[in-house]
């Protein structure tokens, strides 16, 4: 129980079937490269919302716009992508979608983030 509320562990499949909203915060390795691709788009809530914040190369991008331009998926935010810096026309193609909100991968840019950063690296060092 989490403040009061009751939560429950749930397999990727069961969350991506219930979610209104999903979230990425994972790194990026063998096991999770394109961990939200076709099949995992076609079990989401119609127009819901995928943000990734984590790392790029966690979401299959081709397959991403594709639900975003059928209607499926109702938005998403990205503040990274598979390529940095994004070349590649499907990346115009996101950029410029109206339902997909990008950041230049200064997520964890904000003036809190950087002062807990660096008090996180101060407070490893052996004085």
């Amino acid at each position: 129980t989490i403040y009061g509320k009751r939560c429950y562990q749930v397999s990727l499949n069961e969350l991506l079937r219930l979610s209104d909203v999903i979230t990425l915060h994972t790194p990026l390795d063998h096991s999770t490269k394109n961990l939200i691709s076709t099949s995992q788009f076609s079990k989401m809530k119609i127009n819901s919302i995928i943000i990734n914040n984590a790392r790029g190369g966690l979401i299959n991008e081709k397959a991403l716009l594709k639900f975003i331009e059928s209607g499926h998926i109702g938005g998403a935010g990205l503040d990274v992508f598979s390529e940095e810096p994004p070349i590649k026309s499907i990346y115009r193609k996101l950029i410029d979608n109206p339902k997909i909100i990008v950041t230049s991968h200064i997520g964890g840019s904000s003036e809190e983030a950087i002062i807990k950063m660096g008090r996180a690296a101060i407070s490893g060092l052996d004085i």
